[in-house]
């Protein structure tokens, strides 16, 4: 356009599919030239040829539009704007041809847009000859990227996965945003297009979308009211107009998008809906057509006067329980309502209705059903009877309620006592009492019940109950003070997992979960994120949304232990999404504390606000809980509450939940991490002589009988926090470098930071500076490795601690405010940040953060530091 308004002409096209944005960036454009004072001509609306009959007659304005356009810019720069070129008949070719030509010699910009695959053969040939001569410039426009969608939609926890369905195209995605064809302005971009359809082209693009995609073309013929060639004269139109596009496999055909079909259906008289979907329902069952697709059809025609409906309904469902829970519980829904309770077969469909929302993950409309099903006693089939308490203690273990899934498990036990041919069921009952059986630290007892598991799964050929018994054999192993017996059970799981097809493990995918759960404690990471990265899949690919939630907090977990911390909120945003979606109360309370643990580390300085939010939150959702994931909820907030800068809450919260300072309530593979936190918590705090070093030595005995390379990692950096602390640099740095090493050896990035942060403060807090620059140096590739400012923070300061030297860091502070100065002088003299408080008369909260800031300021790390610096300026 500037050239324009310097005398040249030119032309440009915008090439796109249907909904991408063409018709944006030629408004743009238009806003664009109309604030330039250029003059604008556009095309009238309707397309040539236009077979509506209120529809203008633009042709005659096209064939005029060459000489009109020539003489209008011998007096002035005009801008052409051709929206949707490909509505162009090919007998108007040469028009656009001779526009094209005008381009070149006068000072006309051309700017046009049109779809590519339905654009006219002869107009084509134009554009083509026009490229090729570079009088005609492209410009394709592709999807949005995922940063794009988020500026056109927001930050919602579903973004990636309405950017994938919507193939990033803006129309699309608002649509699937929007959740209703009906309520969408984005259907507006369809509109137009139906528009223009005959309505023998629209009843067969209705008949289509009721179908579903892909659909064949015969099946099409044989349910529409029109005449055979009719139909597919109309289906012809329809392809060519783009709306429905080939599919595979060969002959199968689908709309250019589901959304679009939606919008097609959404047009079919609600009156007549039943009709179409009885008359294909109909042929399908003539045709042997798959149960899936005839319960599809049967369910939007149900009829109580036809018994095969019922018949076709449980089976389809029995079918997709697994792979498809919510298509199952749409038909068994209907079902219900087609089945007198006197009929044997409503019991069958309560409880595949239960199983069905539980894989759904809607546990409570689970119970409910199930509820509804033992409360009709008695239950005629002991084996129906027998399988809904065990899915009773499953629900209830989801929602939380650990005393009640132990209940009905002990009431399943029971019943199960005389039943026969009962392995399967009998092995899903063991694995729940031994899932109950580790959230009581019952050891012992969670290892013979799974044991047990593993018996019953494999003399019922069940692939995924064998995964799932032998992950929790090596859990409740892992758990007390014997961890090597838990490898042999841990690596038969994996194996049998590896050598099992997704079809088979989509009988309960929670296998998968299991096994990577217990392979990330026992540190095995690379095999959890593999089995993670599939489980999710097959979750998504499945709609078994259940034990989504927990897979991507364990999946985040691993990402942030990688220090790939970004990456790891993100997966945790998701994962508290779809666990406050589905009611999962320890995935919603074991995800905050994890997200309390990745915004201390995203974020700089004193903001400290989300982490210590997303704490408080874990530790409110397991509230009243004394279970096992309860304390080790409370130990993760802990922890993001001593790094965010207030370590009293943080070892109050640690010692009340676990039991003590021996932290005998604590998992044993958890109780390393937790004493190195105490034992930073304590130096933090200046709190009772001696505690420090005593959780140190606490870390180093239980290092000795777990020796881990992440148990060592914490042990040996308590223990050159304490040297340093008192005053042997030289031992720091030994121990340290040992324990760096063992974190690197499981590539945890953030711990083996923090490691080297201890080294590197050991020594200056200590005077010595030989080789603290190579610790700072790694400790800041790890920070940027990480993508974490707080990190980079305490690079920062350490480096003042080394650059400043002693005279200038006494010079320093002047820095402080009367406020830092008074509590920094209480502090030298021994109080801790509670006795601080109390003389203040402030909060301990506040106390925290005022010393954060002297420390920050001065360049020191800990309180012996900061009272070695005040004593040299006396």
């Amino acid at each position: 356009m500037d050239s324009l308004q310097a005398g040249r002409g030119g032309a440009a096209v915008i090439i796109g599919e249907p909904g991408i944005g063409k018709t944006t960036l030629l408004t743009a454009s238009l806003a664009y030239a109309k604030a330039r004072d250029l003059c604008v001509v556009s095309a009238p609306k309707g397309a040539p040829g236009d077979r509506r009959s209120d529809a203008p007659a633009p042709s005659e304005w096209w064939r005029r539009l060459p000489d009109g356009l020539t003489e209008l810019s011998a007096r002035t720069a005009a801008l052409l704007v051709l929206d949707d070129l490909h509505r162009l008949p090919g007998c108007l070719a040469p028009v656009l041809d001779r526009l094209l030509e005008l381009t070149v010699c006068a000072p006309v910009l051309l700017i046009a847009a049109y779809r590519p695959r339905q654009l006219p053969l002869e107009a084509a040939a134009v554009v083509f000859r026009a490229t090729s001569s570079r009088a005609l410039r492209t410009y394709p426009i592709g999807a949005l990227s995922l940063a794009d969608t988020r500026q056109i939609l927001g930050d919602r926890p579903d973004l990636a996965t309405i950017h994938r369905d919507g193939h990033g195209n803006p129309a699309y995605m608002r649509m699937l945003a929007a959740g209703s064809p009906d309520t969408s302005d984005a259907a507006a971009v369809f509109s137009d297009e139906l528009a223009h359809l005959s309505p023998t082209d629209l009843r067969v693009a209705q008949l289509a979308s009721a179908l579903r995609d892909p659909f064949s073309p015969d099946l099409l013929v044989a349910v529409a009211a029109a005449g055979s060639d009719e139909t597919l004269a109309a289906l012809d139109t329809l392809v060519a107009r783009d709306l429905i596009r080939p599919a595979e496999p060969a002959p199968r055909l689908a709309f250019r998008h589901p959304v679009l079909a939606d919008v097609v259906y959404a047009l079919i008289p609600v009156s007549q809906r039943r009709a179409v979907h009885a008359r294909i329902g109909a042929e399908l069952g003539r045709r042997g057509g798959p149960m899936a697709a005839r319960a599809y059809h049967v369910a939007r025609a149900a009829d109580p006067a036809e018994p095969a409906h019922v018949d076709t309904l449980l089976v389809a469902a029995r079918e997709a329980t697994d792979a498809h829970p919510d298509a199952a519980i749409g038909w068994l829904t209907v079902a219900l309502t087609l089945i007198p309770e006197s009929d044997g077969r409503w019991y069958e469909a309560h409880l595949l209705l239960a199983r069905a929302r539980l894989l759904a993950g809607q546990p409570r409309a689970g119970r409910e059903a199930l509820h509804t099903l033992l409360a009709r006693e008695p239950v005629p089939d002991r084996q129906v009877r027998a399988t809904a308490l065990v899915l009773s203690s499953e629900v209830e273990r989801q929602l939380g309620n650990f005393r009640e899934a132990d209940a009905f498990a002990r009431t399943a036990a029971a019943a199960l006592t005389a039943l026969p041919n009962g392995d399967r069921i009998m092995s899903r009952l063991r694995r729940e009492l031994a899932e109950n059986a580790l959230e009581a630290l019952h050891l012992d007892r969670a290892a013979r019940q799974a044991t047990a598991a593993t018996r019953h799964a494999r003399r019922s050929s069940d692939p995924a109950g064998e995964i799932i018994a032998l992950s929790l054999t090596a859990l409740a192993r892992y758990s007390d003070d014997k961890p090597g017996n838990a490898e042999p059970a841990v690596g038969r799981a994996a194996q049998r997992a590896d050598a099992t097809s997704d079809m088979v493990l989509l009988r309960d995918l929670s296998c998968l979960y299991k096994l990577a759960r217990v392979e990330a404690i026992m540190e095995r990471i690379g095999d959890a994120e593999r089995h993670l990265e599939r489980g999710v899949t097959l979750c998504r690919s499945s709609g078994q949304s259940h034990v989504l939630p927990a897979m991507l907090k364990t999946l985040g977990d691993i990402q942030l232990r990688l220090g790939r911390l970004a990456r790891g909120l993100e997966t945790l945003d998701e994962a508290a999404h779809l666990a406050r979606i589905s009611d999962d109360r320890p995935s919603q309370a074991l995800v905050a504390g994890l997200r309390a643990n990745a915004l201390v580390w995203l974020r700089a300085g004193a903001d400290t606000a989300e982490a210590v939010a997303a704490a408080d939150e874990a530790v409110r959702v397991c509230d009243g809980l004394d279970t096992t994931f309860a304390v080790v909820v409370r130990a993760m907030a802990a922890e993001a509450l001593v790094h965010a800068g207030e370590p009293e809450r943080g070892i109050h919260l640690t010692l009340r939940a676990a039991g003590g300072r021996d932290l005998p309530r604590l998992p044993a593979w958890r109780r390393s991490r937790q004493w190195e936190l105490l034992a930073y918590a304590e130096h933090g705090t200046g709190g009772e002589p001696g505690a420090a070093d005593g959780y140190a030595r606490r870390a180093r005995r239980h290092a000795g009988r777990r020796p881990s390379p992440l148990c060592l990692g914490y042990a040996g950096r308590a223990e050159a926090r304490a040297h340093g602390l008192h005053g042997n640099p030289r031992g720091a740095a030994e121990t340290g470098t040992a324990a760096l090493a063992q974190f690197e050896a499981r590539d945890a990035k953030l711990d083996a930071a923090l490691t080297g942060l201890v080294i590197a403060n050991a020594c200056i807090d200590n005077r010595v500076a030989d080789g603290v620059p190579g610790h700072l140096d790694r400790v800041a590739g790890l920070a940027d490795a990480c993508g974490s400012p707080r990190l980079a923070d305490y690079v920062a300061v350490a480096r003042r601690g080394l650059d400043a030297t002693r005279p200038l860091a006494t010079a320093a502070l002047h820095q402080l405010t009367a406020r830092e100065s008074e509590i920094a002088a209480l502090v030298s003299t021994g109080m801790t940040n509670s006795q601080v408080a109390a003389d203040l008369g402030l909060s301990v909260r506040t106390v925290d953060s005022h010393l954060w800031r002297v420390y920050h300021k001065l360049g020191v790390t800990n309180r012996a530091s900061l009272t070695r610096l005040l004593a040299r300026r006396c």
